[in-house]
């Protein structure tokens, strides 16, 4: 689409408006330890993983299980309703019939 503005405004009202629990937390939670296990075994995942931090959360850490064990349900609801959208980038693949 050459529809930037409206993209962001549905990704952001997709974000804004999550039916999040508590159940669905835990689970979210869980598999994330295990993908963090997955991905200690790859620098370029752990590399991914700092620069998200740096640039959706302004965290310069790459994420370990002590902070994902201690991330609570209210903590990780706060942390979505501060992502800042003012600086977007929106990028497409531009196939052989382009």
């Amino acid at each position: 689409t050459k529809n930037y503005d409206t993209v962001i405004e549905l990704f952001k009202n997709k974000i804004n408006n999550l039916n999040l629990d508590e159940n669905l937390f835990r689970k979210w939670k869980n598999k994330t330890i295990i993908d963090f296990i997955n991905m200690s075994e790859s620098i370029n995942k752990q590399t991914n993983n700092f620069i998200n931090n740096v640039l959706n959360y302004k965290l310069y850490q790459v994420d370990d299980i002590d902070f994902i064990k201690t991330l609570n349900f209210e903590e990780c609801k706060k942390m979505l309703n501060e992502l800042d959208f003012s600086n977007c980038n929106i990028t497409r693949n531009i196939g052989k019939d382009e």
